[in-house]
C-alpha cells in the first residue's frame, strides 16, 4: 500500500493515449510495467474508486478469453480527499439545463469584426411629389352642320352656250367629272359646248 500512488501514476501514464474506442489491455499494461499482480489490482481498484479510469470486460470473436479493457476518464483527483462537494462539482453543470438546450439550438452567428463590418446603406432619395394635374379644359361643342348647299344649276343660253353653277358645298372633284359628262352629252346631241363654272 505504500507504493499505491506510484503504481497509480505509472498505470495512468501507460494508458495515457488509450480511449473508449481503443482501450488498453490491463494484462499487457501490468506486464509492461513489471508490477506484481496484487499491487496492480490494488492500484486499479483505487483508480476505479476515484473515477480516474473506466474499465470493461471485452471478448471479441478472435479472443479465446475475455480481457479487461481500461482507459483514462480525464478526471483529475484533487489533493484533498473526496467529499460530497467535490464529487458534485464534477457532474453539476454551471448552467441550467434549459439554458444549455437554448444555447445549443440557437443559430451560430459570428459577430462581424469592426474592420470588415459593412457600412450602412446610404439613405434612399426622397420620392418627388407628383406634379399637380392641369385643369382640363371643357371640350368645345362641335358646330352643328347647317343646311347643305350642293345644288347644280345649268342654264342654256339663246346662242347655245351652256352655263353651269355649282353650290358652295358641292365636292370639287365631282364638279369636273360632271362638266365633262355634260359636255360629252351635248356634243353627242349636236349642241355647241361652253361650260363655265
Amino acid at each position: 500500500m505504500e507504493n499505491a500512488p506510484e503504481h497509480c501514476a505509472a498505470i495512468l501514464a501507460a494508458i495515457g493515449k488509450a480511449s473508449a474506442a481503443r482501450p488498453a489491455r490491463y494484462d499487457q499494461v501490468v506486464a509492461r510495467l513489471g508490477l506484481a499482480r496484487q499491487a496492480a489490482d490494488t492500484a486499479l481498484a483505487h483508480l476505479q474508486a476515484t473515477s480516474q479510469i473506466a474499465h470493461a470486460e471485452i471478448k471479441r470473436a478472435t479472443d479465446p478469453d475475455p480481457w479487461l479493457a481500461i482507459w483514462p476518464t480525464g478526471v483529475i483527483r484533487p489533493a484533498s480527499q473526496w467529499n460530497n462537494l467535490a464529487m458534485s462539482g464534477l457532474y453539476t453543470p454551471t448552467k441550467s439545463q434549459r439554458q444549455i438546450v437554448k444555447e445549443a439550438n440557437a443559430p451560430k452567428v459570428r459577430p462581424p469584426s469592426p474592420a470588415t463590418a459593412k457600412a450602412p446603406p446610404p439613405p434612399a432619395p426622397p420620392i418627388p411629389a407628383p406634379a399637380p394635374e392641369k385643369p382640363r379644359q371643357p371640350r368645345r361643342p362641335r358646330p352643328r352642320p347647317g343646311p347643305r348647299n350642293d345644288t347644280v344649276v345649268c342654264e342654256l343660253g339663246a346662242d347655245g352656250s351652256l352655263q353651269v353653277t355649282f353650290g358652295p358645298d358641292y365636292p370639287t372633284d365631282i364638279c369636273a367629272v360632271f362638266v365633262q359628262d355634260l359636255r360629252r352629252e351635248l356634243a353627242s346631241a349636236g349642241h355647241p359646248q361652253e361650260a363655265r363654272r
